[in-house]
Parts: C-alpha cells; structure tokens; sequence
C-alpha cells in the first residue's frame, strides 16, 4: 500500500505467517487459513459451511463443491437468524455496531435504546419523532449542511487503499456479512447483498485458483460483462411480491484485470510478481440516474518491490492493454467517484452557463426522478391488488377470477424515502465535490488541450486585457485575486491565455515567449502583423519575441518627414568602471575650473536605471560642452554609496552648470542613492523644458520630453526605444552595446537642445507694469488654448468683485474683455463660494457667468482678474492663416462652420416598412464589431440619403468657395501621388482603429457628433469598389434603398458584405488633419459649444500622430479578410480579421457570458482551459468547413483515433475523416502554459517571494488542496492571494499606519506600496496571510481609506449620534407587548371545497385515478401458488404473517428461497436477503383461505398445464391435491405448495409442513 501518490512504494514489514501463500495482510484483513467444514441438514445431502469465509486471498485450498442455487445454499441462507435493525425510516447508525438482539416478545427497540447513552436516546427520539418531506433528504426542522462522505478528489486518492468503512447501525447475520465492514451509508439490506450474492462470484473457484466470476462467461440469454445486475423490478411486481428491498439493490461492477491481461507491478516494472491480495471494499460511484459500486482486487508485489496497488489504480491502468482501459467507467476520488457520463456532463454543461450548482441539481432531478417511478410502480401494483380485491369480493367481472381475489386486504411494507439509509439509500454529492471532480477531469486532460493549443499556426496575433471578467471570477472569499485576463489571439483561435496578477509586463512576457519557441519548435513562420490596443507599450514585448516584427520598417523620421538625430562617429563613448577611473577623469574635466576659479562648466546630465529599482540610478552620463569628443558614462551602482571627490564636486560645485530633461528627478533618485547629497540643497541644475518656455521656444501644456523637444527645435528624430528605456540590463557588468549606443545619444541630445535654445532671446512678457490698453490674449494656463481677447486695463484697484490683485506675488491684474472665444472656460480667479462649491467647474465661475455678474455696457465689454502668466500680447491672424490645416487652427471661416452646425439629428432607427428589410435587420447577424467598441454604431441610426447634406456651397462667401475648392484639389494630389503601403511601412504592430477614434471624448449629445464619426469613417476606410457595386445593385433591387441608405441603417449588414481597407500613413494623415479641420469647432445649436473640447483635441492629437507613425494603416500583403460562405441573396459574406474585437468580441465576451462567477483560482484555471478548447474546436470546423463542431471535446481520445485509422490504414478504413485533424501526440510535447501561469522570477524577487521547493513545502504544510495547487502554478512557496481572515486585515492596517508614519517623516507624498509588499511577504505565515502584490495593497488602502471616511464622518455628527442610541433605546418600546400577529408557524391551507368524485372516472385525470385498467397483471406470470406480500427479512414470533391463518411459515426444505430455479447459471438477485426483522412490514388478515371458494383460484405453476380432453383421458378425473381436493390447486405436485393449513400432521414426525407424510402421505420425509 502507498501512503501518497508520489508512486514510491511504502516497504511493509516482511515475512508472512506460516503456512499463507500471498504477502503480509492488511489492517483488519480476515483471518488466513481454511474454513471449518460443518455438515448443515439440507434435505437428503450435507455440504460445507461458507459462513465462516472472510476476504479473498489469491488461492483458495478449498474450491466451491456446490452450486450457488444448490439447495446447501438455500439452506445456508434460510438458516440465519433474525436479528434486530432499522427499517424504512431509521436513521444512519453510530460509528460502532450495535450486538444483534434476539427477536422475543420484548419490543428491539427497547433493548437497543438501552444499551444507549442518554445522548443517543434523545437522538433516536428525534430522527422517530420529526417527520421527514419527501423532497428532502434532511428532516423538515434541520439546518445543517448536506454532509458529503465521498471525501475530495484532490485529497489522497486511495486508489492502493483498502480502508475499512465507518460500520454501519444494522447488523445481519454473520452468513451474510461481506468481506468489507459495512459504511455508515450502506443498508443492510445491499450489506448482505453483497455478502450472500457478489461475494461467492468473486471465490469462484477452477479447481484450486479463482475462476472468473460467472458474469464473466457468456450465458444463454446472457452475454458476459463486467456489470452484476439486480434485475428489473418489473418482475418481482408482475409477482406481487410486495419486497421494497428489491428495489434498494445497486448495480455492482467487477473490475479484474488480472483475468484480461498479465500485470506488471508499476513500480518495480516487473511482469508477474502481482498476486491477488484480497477484494477492496466497493466504491460508490455517482451515475446520471442512480449509483453503483466497483470492485476491484489489491494486488501485493511479493516478489519485487513489497508494495501494495489496487486495480484502479491509476498506475496500474497505465499499464493495461489500450483496449482495456476504456472499461474502467468512472473518475475516482478518495472515497468514491463519479462516472465518466457525470463528468463529461459537468464539462458539457460548464461550458453553457451551468456550473456545478445547477449539475447537482440536474442530478437531484434525475436520482429522485428514479427514485420517484420506482415508488410510483410499487404504489400502483399495490392499488392493483387493493382495487382487484375489492372488484372481486363484490362480485365484479364474476367470469375472470384472479390471484388478486385471494389476497386479503390489508397493509403492504412501507416503500420509505429517497434519503433513507437503510431504504432507498438516495444520494448526490454536494456541488463541492463536483467542483474537485470537475477540476481533476480537466487537469488529467490539460496536456492533451495545451497541445493542442500549440499546434496551431498563428497567422496574425491580437493581445487584449480584460480587466472586466477578473472582476467576476476567480474569487477567494468574495475578493477577486488576478488583475487581468490576458489572451492572445491569432485571426480564429486562442492562442495564449494567462491570468495576470499585476500590470507588468513581465508576465505577459513568460507565455509569449513559450508560445515563440513553441512557433520554432514545429516550424512556423511568426506572425506578420500584431494588434494591440497600447502598441508604443507591447512594441518591446512583442519584438522580443517576435524579432520579425522590427524587420524592414522605414524609420519613424521618415513618418514626420524628418532626419534622425543619430551621434557623430568622432565622439568617443568612455565607460568609467572603476573608482579610480572616475577620479582621474573628472579631475581632469575639473581642471580649468582649478585655474581660473571665475570660470564655469555647462555638462549635459542624464541617468538611467533598471525599471525594477525604486530607489538610486543605474548610471549617469556626462557629456561637457568643454569637450565635446567626450562623452563619459558611470555605473554608479557599484560605488556602494560612496561617491569619489572629483564626482561629488561636479555634482555639488556652484560653477558646474547640470542641464538635463527631468533632471530634478534624477537628483531625488540620487540623493536616495547617496546619502552625502541629502544635505546639499542646490545643485545648479537647468530644467530643458522649463529653459525652453523661459525662452519662448515652447508652450507650458505641450510636452517637454527631449524626443518632442529635439524634433521643435532641431527638427530631427530622436529615437526613444521602449525595450532600451524600460530596461533590466542596465546594470550589466558590460552594457550592452545598444544600451550605451542609447545612453550617449540621449545626452548628446541634451546638450545640443540647450545649445539650440541658449540661441534665442526670451520673449517680452506681461506684468504689471504693462501700458494700459496694450491688446492681449487670455489662455487657459500658460501655453494652453486662447478663452478670451482684451486690453488691460486702466484702473487697478486692490482688490475686485471679492478677487485681491494686488498680491505680495504681483501676477494678477484687471483686463478689459471685448470678445470671448471660450465661454464656458473657467475665470481661474473668480472662485464659487464656498456653499456652492462644485466639484465639476473646479469651484471657479465661468467666463459666461463672470460676464453674466459685470453691469451690462452697451460696448459688451466686461472686467476680470487674470495671471499674468495667462496673457499674452496679442497678434492679429492673417488671411492666409484661413488656409492652414494644423489640427489646432480653426480653418473654417464662420459661415462655413456654420453649414455644418446642427442641432441634432433627425434619427430613423426604424427601417422601411416592407417585410424583406424587416427580416433583413432582424437577420442581421452578429457584428464584426461589438456595439461597444463599433465608433460606426453612431451613425447607424440616421440616413445617408442625398438630402441630408445640410447647405449649399452656392450660399457661401466665394473666398470661401475658393478655399474649399484649394483644399480638395491639394487632398486630391496627396491621394494620387502617394505610394503603396508596402513603402510605408513604420510598424508592423497595429492598434485596432475602432477601439481609438472610439476613445475621442467627444459629447454624445453635441449635434456634430453624428456627423463627424459618419464623415470620419468615410475619410479613413476605403470599400473594395466591386463589392460596394455588388451590394449596391442588391440593395437596390430587393430593398429600394441605396449603397449609402443601407450603411445608415443597417451598417453591420453591409459591412458583412463589403470588405474596407484603411490607407497607407500620409494618407490617412491627411483624412484625418481635413475632418478635424472642419469639424473642429462645429457649434451645438442648442449649447453653442464646439465639438473639440481641450480635451478632444488631445486625445486627437495622440491619435493623429499614431496614424502618422503607422499604427492604423493596413498592410498589402496581409490579408484582413476571410470569407464566410453566401447570403440568400448570393453575395458574398466576409469575416474581418482586423484589430482587436476578435479577442474582446470572441473570448473575453463568450468567457464573462458563460461564467458569471467562477469561485477561485484553480476552478477558473480550469474552466478556462475547457473553454479554450471548445472554442478553438468550433473556430476549426467553422474555418475549414464553414459547419458548427457537434462531435465530442475529449482530445486525447480523437488523437487516439485519428492515429490508429491512419496507423491501420491498409486494414480499415475511415482515414479521410480525420484527413484535416493534426494529431498532437505525434508531435514534441509543448512547454506552453496557460491560465496560471508561474510568477516571474524578476518581480518574485522585487517582492520578497520565495520559490516553490521542498523546503518552502515543509515549511508551508498548512495549505489546502487548492492554495497548494495555486502555489505549485505559480512557483511560489505560497500562493499569491488577498487578505480575507480578520488577522490579515489587521496586520494590512498596521503595515498601512507604520509605513504612512514614514512616508510622513520623509516628506514623500504617496505611500510605497512595494514596500508594504516587501514587508508583508517577508513575514507571511501561510496560515492568516499569504503573498500579495503591490496592487492588492493599493486596492486594500482604498478601502481603509473608505473605512477611516466612515469614521470620520460619524465623529462629525458625534453628538447627534449619541443621541440616537437614546432614542433608539425609546422607540425600541421594550416595555409594550409585541402583537401576537406577526408571529407565527409556517401553515399551508388546503382547498376546503371541489374536491372530485373518485368513483367518477370520466372527469379524474390520471394521476389520481383508482379504476382497474382494462388489461391485468397475468396470473401465469407468478412463480408461487399463492398471492402475498413478501417482506425483505423474516417476519418476527410476535408479529401476525401475512400468511397467517392459510399457511405456517415455510421451514428448511421449502423456503422463501424457493422461487430460484433448479440450477441456473446465477443465483436470483431478487432473492430476500437475510437480514434484521422489519417490525412494520407483517399484515394482518382476517379472512381465513379456508374459506375462499376454491374455484376461483389460479395455478401458481410458471409452466402451462396441459389439458387433455375427457374422451382421451386415462383416467376418469383429474388429479386433485389431497389437501383441498382441487385439481388447478398446486397441491397436487407438493403438498407444502397448497395454501391451505394443514390440519393432518405426519404420523412419524408430527409436523404439519417440510413433510411429505402431512395429510396422509405415504411417507415421512423430514430428516432432522
């Protein structure tokens, strides 16, 4: 036996007793040895006793001598004596079994409540008291969970197991016990089942070796098989034998592979050193409808290794012959199992929104349902009885008498519940051992679905996070745990999945570059293009592992028509390694300064570090522009903090000048890094972009990265690469080449930009001192959009409408505003008071209601206080200004702008009247795109018709005409004189064009809004021009309408139908610059607000410049659609493979619309891997055969197939089915991993984590099944969870409170959330606290922050609320009586009238009708002379027979055994078992059968007598019984058949039945 399924088998103390032929026992085995032989008296012949017979071993000295249907057997069995038990209703017995009590006069129940204790008594007085409904298994007042004994299948299997059950409360005889102690869920009446009837099948016996059991062996009418069934109650109905038993027996499956094939011990690896060691206890395996058990043999390696295996085993099943394995039916778990048809329904019905609650429903339906007609036949063979009787005492249908007229009335045994242990035994497992048993299904098969995942060739890929579905699934105490599902896509399939804990990068990397090696692995080209929603972030990933993506692309200076900044070859790139290097080097560089002490030293600064480090630099670069051939770069990260003197003096020196971009925030780091510069507090450093407005050269609201500043003022292309930016080599003992390459470019720039700037002469600004009257502009901030024109004005008093200006600051000032161009922008001094303070104006008044408060002039000038900062002089616009298209200039004169203003439009989502466009939109299909992300559904809702165009250009100004006519004649030269795409091709990483102009945050009330996204969308997709005259001629022709009509309406029906193609990069530019240009400022007639508000205009630009780089461009020799078969109309449908709406319309949808909630992470894991599976099977069919996949989803088992069909070939046939399926297995097996994924080893260490290993095992060993699993995933020595206990909470609040405390001390601003993850790694304990990230510990001090608002909040109000704990107390009236009549037990009413006439059978339905059915039970069909009611178990001395008054209780010779036949190959499964008397199964009778007319009996005989006919007869009368003188009574064959009493005993023995002498026979055949 093994004490885990790590597969080492467990050395068992050696030797064996004395005479024993197989290995040590197990705990509790029966004892060794031959039975007794006793003679037991079974009519004329003696035999053995078997009673004594314990477990199995592997050979028997003794073989059986006698069949199963002898009469020893019979005898045998009739011999048990009754002893006491439960019946019907009894509950489940303790855990010890009670010592039989003899059946007296005294009541069992009392004998048995006797030996009880107190508790038990009151126990049993309640399960006898409490009624029990029949849709429950629990008693009506219970509140208990269900409790689950199956035990979990991610506990010790116990497949080499053979651990005695817990006993059951009922007892049987010591003749019927099986070779296993019987559980607590076992009847008795299936205990000795199993005792009586499967136990002599498994000794069958061939001479001195065990023999098939007879099932085994193909029977007339009964071919072989594994399973042992009990047979169809039907029969023991037809019958009318009363046994509820009957219908308790399970069906049993024998699992003997030792009988099919020659064993190898699978841990040894030898042939025929497994010998038989005995039968297991049976395991109950949960089927659809009911359940069963298997049982199987413990084999012992007695030869080999000494280790024990059971038969399911599932290492020794991978050692069977592969025809045999799919025999086995079930999955098993630690205690029991479920059967394949359970699981593969809990899979198929995962995957369509039924999780394992609703199976277990489903389950409950089907067992009860069973359970249900079992009752329901039993209920009606037994109103058939009661109706016949009743039908034949009064004189009904006098001409057919029947068995039924001799059964007196009376009661049959109670059928019982469907809970009932010692009944029916109905049971199904809780959803929580289906969710284990679904999870290991799935994981068994998880290779075979990675495998396959990997064998598809992708020919693009598509990467989206969702960070929606995390939100729903994969909780731990109701708290989501991953942050992210990230899937990879190619054009059909899935084709990476991973659950992400965090937003780096780093673990999106992991799968990405398995699924590179994988590509290589099979050889598959990489994928030509990629889409991402963020592609200037994945840009690096994807390169990384797609090297193919960053291969012959046009540099991005070519996109803005610019030259790159690259670095001149006569400077030298020095790296000073060593502390000694660095102080020779700077000594130099400090020299002139030691000689002319007035002199000074300009050095362009930059630093870089490894993205990982929190605190310090990497390296920092100087380039001195005293020596421009030099340019100098130190790793400071291995001075250890101590900086040389000559470095330290250029840091802190007054006459060393530091310019850099950022500079100030390479100076914290360093600062961090080293303490000797925290107490400096100036450095000299020179801010490149706060230069650059000082000197006019840039605006404060554009950016000021040194990228965006080289190309302003040096109009060249500094390439910033993210993969060398967010690096982890920084900190290389050699930097790489690239890394340095890019070090020295960025401070090369640096310098040359301050060069560039230092040039220009800073412009005049406005102060105070500023003439009055001079003209200037009023911005939004400094550099931001103009709000207002005016001139400043001549008075300045301290202080106006409440606004101070003259302040201590002097930047404020009053202005005259004559004409406003932003009304709704805000008066940054103007403030609300503080009562109507409103979060969504900033608490500042409008320039609207600042002019709205000025007394009126009839000039419309009005004051206000501005910044000085804020204004600037003014420069009237030139005419020619009109012409530019800058998306930033407003080129639309005013009356063009306003043809194009509306108030709204008219929208007709209705559609014509005719019936084919009725259907048409109805059977419009699913969308290419989804509603949320289709910027086209904006549009879909108004016409395109000719007379929407709103005005005339005849109507307009000519200069105007004019400017429109040049605008169109330049467009149409940029269209015509471009390039292919192929020649502008920047990126090969595309963003989904969809998904970006659907981000604009455009107003989707503002009446230009429709317009601008339907002229937008007309600009930048071209529709292939044969398929657009196609669908036009189409729509036309059936619908009336136009190409453009049908697009307003339905646009997903012609996009189905019209493939579109987005342009290359200078032509999209120039669409999009042209769209932006007219509808920029395009009022809303009802707010006369523009359309492009600040923040439109910036997400414009970010767009603008995307499509500019070449995010957005197709590409020419990639295809982005495939097509999707015909419409009824014969045009032909296309699906789009374009962007990312694939992965968010296709997985992630299918995924958050199946699973709603998925309850933790191993659950979601696996789900998710089923779902990946099914989805990519039905993108197959649909791909290849246009046809839905309606097959089943077992993979390893279509490999299997596909590979023998093709293997044998030349023997069957069947090949071309599988023609297009890649069998996975006869591939390399596949790195891949998917769902959870393991942790990257870069941020396991940034976080404190330690790894997966045994030692983190051992000292961890408090987990669950699931957190271990999710830790093995993850590779981490704990799994990485939120805090859900209450300790947890409390130690995440400590760690908030200490580490705020610090970041107060330090004058930081935020809290360091890696800290606290530092920190609570470092002291997690595996029990209260687990591993969490940096972002479960910012989403947790949100929630304290809720917490201490709460708190807050209340200490306002402390008073008030202090009083209404008093007044609670008041109203609360404890002193009042509560009314009576809101309290109550639960009642049902029934209805007090209406009730039906019974005995009216033309108006009763069915269910309720009592009448006899025009066809009757046959009386041929019983096996007994006499009708009754046969209980289960012998009835007690103290309780009336149903036989009373017409026959003595059968003895030996003829029993209630006697219904076998004389010698069938098996024993009849309906044969009452011996067991405990039922004290409620006996019935009375008080009709005697004397007295019942003899000629209305029926032949009891199965065989049908023959008649012959007086004139040929031999003698002159039939043969009658001796007994009742009657010739049908079967009597006449054996006197013990007659059912009447016998009133003449046998002379010699005196006994009046089991004698053939009764009644005056000739002999006395009783043999004591």
């Amino acid at each position: 036996m093994e004490a885990n399924g790590s597969g080492a088998p467990v050395q068992r103390k050696r030797g064996r007793p004395k005479g024993s032929k197989d290995g040590p026992r197990l705990p509790g085995a029966p004892p060794r040895g031959r039975p007794k032989k006793t003679a037991v008296a079974t009519g004329d012949k003696q035999g053995p006793d078997y009673s004594a017979h314990g477990d199995s071993d592997d050979e028997y000295d003794v073989s059986f001598g006698v069949d199963l249907t002898s009469a020893e057997v019979h005898a045998e069995l009739n011999s048990v004596p009754a002893l006491s038990g439960l019946t019907g209703t009894g509950r489940a017995a303790s855990p010890e079994p009670r010592p039989a009590t003899p059946i007296g006069p005294s009541s069992s129940h009392t004998s048995t409540t006797t030996a009880l204790s107190e508790r038990e008594a009151l126990d049993d007085a309640v399960q006898n008291t409490q009624s029990r409904v029949f849709f429950s298994t629990r008693l009506g007042t219970a509140t208990c969970e269900d409790a689950d004994d199956e035990g979990g299948a991610d506990s010790d299997s116990g497949e080499d197991e053979v651990d005695d059950a817990t006993p059951a409360g009922g007892t049987v005889t010591d003749d019927a016990k099986a070779w296993f102690r019987q559980p607590a869920y076992m009847s008795d009446t299936v205990y000795a089942w199993f005792g009586v009837y499967v136990k002599p099948l498994l000794r069958r016996k061939a001479g001195v070796k065990l023999a098939r059991p007879v099932t085994f062996e193909t029977r007339q009418y009964a071919p072989a098989s594994m399973w042992v069934e009990p047979g169809d109650p039907i029969f023991a109905l037809s019958r009318h034998k009363f046994d509820p038993t009957r219908f308790h027996l399970p069906r049993v499956f024998l699992w003997l592979p030792h009988f099919f094939a020659d064993l190898l011990c699978p841990h040894c690896k030898r042939v025929g050193t497994l010998e038989k060691n005995g039968a297991t206890p049976p395991r109950r395996i949960i089927d659809v409808e009911d359940n069963y058990y298997i049982i199987t043999w413990q084999y012992f390696c007695r030869s080999g290794c000494k280790s024990y295996v059971a038969g399911w085993s599932s290492r020794l099943m991978d050692t069977l012959p592969r025809w045999l394995r799919p025999s086995f039916p079930a999955i098993l778990s630690s205690k029991s199992g479920l059967d394949r048809k359970v699981v593969s329904l809990l899979r198929v019905a995962n995957q369509h929104k039924m999780g394992p609650s609703g199976v277990r429903s489903l389950l409950f339906e089907q067992h009860t349902h069973r359970f249900n007609r079992l009752l329901l036949q039993y209920l009606e063979a037994a109103l058939e009885v009661s109706r016949l009787h009743d039908s034949t005492q009064s004189g009904i249908r006098p001409g057919q008498p029947t068995l039924h007229s001799f059964l007196a009335a009376g009661r049959v045994p109670d059928f019982g519940d469907f809970g009932d242990v010692q009944g029916y035994g109905g049971f199904v497992p809780s959803a929580k051992y289906l969710t284990s048993m679904m999870n290991r299904a799935i994981e068994l098969d998880e290779n075979a679905a990675n495998q396959h995942t990997a064998l598809l060739a992708p020919d693009q890929i598509a990467i989206d996070d969702s960070h929606k579905i995390t939100k729903h699934i994969a909780k731990d105490g109701g708290v989501p745990v991953f942050r992210a599902l990230w899937t990879l896509m190619d054009s059909r399939y899935i084709r990476a999945q991973v659950l992400t804990l965090t937003k780096a990068h780093d673990e999106r990397m992991g799968p990405l570059a398995e699924m590179s090696n994988s590509m290589r692995q099979y050889g598959y080209q990489e994928p030509p293009i990629a889409f991402s929603d963020d592609p200037l972030k994945d840009k690096a990933m994807l390169f990384k592992a797609f090297p193919s993506l960053a291969e012959n692309l046009k540099p991005a200076a070519a996109a803005h028509g610019l030259e790159e900044l690259v670095l001149p070859r006569s400077i030298r790139t020095t790296v000073l390694d060593s502390p000694s290097l660095i102080e020779a080097t700077m000594s130099a560089l400090l020299n002139p300064l030691d000689l002319d002490p007035a002199s000074t030293l300009v050095l362009g600064f930059d630093a870089e570090w490894n993205i990982s480090k929190t605190t310090g630099v990497s390296i920092i670069q100087l380039y001195a522009q005293s020596q421009p051939e030099d340019i100098y770069i130190i790793p400071v990260h291995r001075l250890n903090g101590r900086l040389p003197p000559s470095l330290l003096r250029i840091l802190v020196s007054p006459n060393v000048y530091k310019v850099g971009s950022a500079i100030k925030a390479d100076f914290t780091r360093l600062k961090k890094q080293f303490p000797v510069l925290g107490k400096q507090k100036s450095f000299n450093l020179i801010d490149l972009k706060e230069y650059c407005i000082r000197q006019g050269l840039l605006a404060r609201n554009r950016t000021g990265s040194l990228d965006a500043l080289v190309k302003q003022l040096m109009n060249k292309y500094l390439p910033k690469e993210e993969s060398s930016r967010k690096s982890e080599d920084w900190e290389c003992s050699s930097l790489p080449e690239e890394l340095r390459l890019y070090a020295a470019l960025d401070v090369y720039a640096t310098l040359k930009v301050y060069e560039v700037a230092s040039q220009h002469t800073a412009p005049a600004l406005i102060d105070t001192n500023t003439p009055a009257g001079t003209r200037v502009t009023l911005y939004t901030q400094d550099g931001g959009l103009p709000i207002a024109h005016g001139s400043i004005s001549s008075m300045q008093p301290s202080s106006f409408q409440n606004v101070r200006i003259k302040v201590p600051s002097k930047r404020r000032i009053l202005i005259d505003v004559d004409h406003v161009l932003m009304p709704t922008a805000s008066a940054t001094l103007h403030l609300l008071p503080r009562e109507r303070s409103d979060k969504h104006n900033a608490g500042t008044f409008t320039i609207r209601q600042v002019q709205s408060a000025c007394p009126p002039q009839e000039s419309g000038i009005f004051q206000m206080v501005a910044l000085t900062d804020h204004l600037r002089f003014y420069n009237e616009p030139s005419p020619t200004s009109l012409a530019e298209t800058t998306p930033r200039s407003t080129v639309q004169a005013p009356e063009a702008a306003a043809a194009i203003t509306t108030g709204g439009a008219d929208l007709d989502d209705e559609g014509e009247d005719e019936d084919e466009l009725g259907k048409l939109m109805e059977d419009s299909g699913e969308s290419e795109y989804p509603e949320y992300t289709d910027m086209l559904q904006a549009a879909a809702s108004t016409l395109a018709d000719e007379d929407t165009k709103s005005g005339s250009l005849n109507a307009v100004d000519p200069d105007i005409v004019q400017l429109v006519d040049d605008t169109i004649a330049r467009l149409e030269a940029i269209v015509s004189s471009t390039p292919t795409s192929a020649n502008e091709v920047y990126s090969k990483i595309k963003k989904d064009i969809f998904h970006a102009f659907h981000s604009l945050p455009l107003s989707r009330t503002h009446g230009a809004s429709v317009p601008f996204l339907r002229t937008l969308r007309d600009h930048i997709l071209r529709w292939d021009p044969e398929a657009r005259k196609q669908v036009d001629k189409i729509c036309k022709k059936v619908f009336n309408l136009s190409f453009e009509a049908m697009l307003a309406r339905n646009p997903r029906w012609i996009t189905k139908r019209t493939p579109r193609y987005i342009p290359a990069p200078s032509v999209l530019v120039a669409a999009i610059e042209h769209v932006y240009s007219v509808f920029s400022n395009a009022k809303d007639a009802k707010t006369g607000e523009a359309l492009f508000t600040p923040a439109v205009w910036e997400k414009a630009n970010s767009l603008l410049e995307l499509a500019r780089l070449g995010y957005f461009s197709d590409l020419d020799d990639v295809p982005m659609y495939e097509k999707a078969g015909f419409d009824n109309h014969g045009l032909q449908l296309w699906k789009c493979l374009r962007g990312t709406n694939n992965v968010e319309g296709g997985p992630h949808g299918d995924i958050y619309r199946k699973f709603g909630a998925l309850n933790g992470p191993r659950f979601t894991g696996n789900c998710l891997t089923d779902h990946r599976t099914w989805y990519n099977l039905q993108a197959w069919a649909t791909h290849l055969f246009n046809l839905d996949y309606d097959y089943h989803h077992d993979l390893q088992m279509i490999n299997r197939t596909s590979f023998l069909l093709m293997y044998l070939s030349d023997m069957t046939g069947g090949t071309k089915s599988y023609r297009d399926w890649i069998c996975g297995d006869l591939y390399e097996g596949t790195k891949e991993k998917f769902g959870v994924c393991p942790f990257p080893e870069s941020l396991r260490i940034r976080y404190k984590m330690e790894p997966y290993s045994n030692e983190a095992r051992t000292k961890f060993n408090k987990l669950n099944a699931n957190n271990d699993w999710l830790r093995k995933r993850e590779n981490l020595a704990l799994p990485v969870l939120p805090p859900t206990t209450l300790a947890a909470h409390k130690h995440f609040f400590d760690l908030v409170r200490t580490v705020t405390g610090e970041v107060a001390a330090d004058g930081k601003k935020k809290v360091d959330f890696t800290a606290i993850t530092q920190k609570w790694n470092a002291t997690a304990d595996g029990i209260e606290r687990m591993y969490v990230t940096p972002e479960v510990m910012e989403a947790y001090s949100k929630s304290w922050d809720k917490s201490n608002n709460i708190r807050a909040s209340q200490e306002l109000i402390y008073e008030a609320m202090a009083t209404t704990k008093q007044t609670a107390r008041i109203f609360a009236a404890e002193d009042q009586p509560f009314p009576t009549r809101l309290t109550g037990s639960a009642t049902q009413t029934e209805p007090s009238r209406g009730v039906r006439d019974l005995m009216d059978g033309s108006a009763i339905p069915d269910t309720i009708a009592i009448s006899i059915p025009p066809s009757i039970s046959l009386p041929a069909m019983f096996s007994t002379p006499q009708p009754h009611i046969q209980p289960s178990i012998l009835p007690s001395a103290s309780q009336p027979s149903l036989t009373s008054g017409m026959a003595p209780v059968p003895g030996p010779g003829s029993t209630w055994m006697s219904h076998f036949a004389p010698q069938p190959v098996l024993p009849d499964p309906w044969s009452p078992l011996p067991m405990t008397t039922s004290p409620s199964v006996a019935i009375s009778t008080s009709n005697s059968a004397s007295s019942v007319d003899s000629q209305s009996r029926v032949p009891g005989s199965l065989k049908r007598r023959h008649i012959v006919p007086e004139d040929k007869r031999k003698r002159s009368k039939l043969k009658s019984c001796r007994r009742c003188h009657t010739p049908e009574c079967p009597g006449n064959n054996n006197i013990d058949r007659c059912p009447v009493p016998c009133t003449v005993p046998c002379k010699t023995c005196l006994r009046t039945s089991g004698c053939k002498g009764v009644d005056n026979g000739r002999r006395c055949t009783f043999k004591p």
